[in-house]
């Protein structure tokens, strides 16, 4: 999980540590950022979905892809 989180692009790795990983709400996540809501919610997004599909790749079950990133 690790090695997949670090090779997101900047925007989203942010976004997925602060809100999924340090457990950070996402308008507070936003605002420390300075970031509109609606980006941080998009990049949030696109990082969930990317690793999702990354650790599918790596032969994880599509539900257990899931449970490593939403327990992230």
């Amino acid at each position: 999980v690790h090695e997949e989180v670090a090779q997101l692009p900047a925007g989203e790795r942010t976004a997925f540590v602060l809100c999924d990983l340090e457990g950070v709400r996402q308008p507070d996540a936003a605002a420390r950022l300075g970031w509109k809501p609606g980006t941080l919610t998009g990049r949030l997004a696109r990082a969930r979905q990317t690793l999702l599909a990354r650790l599918t790749a790596r032969g994880l079950a599509p539900a257990a892809a899931v449970g490593v990133v939403g327990a992230a």
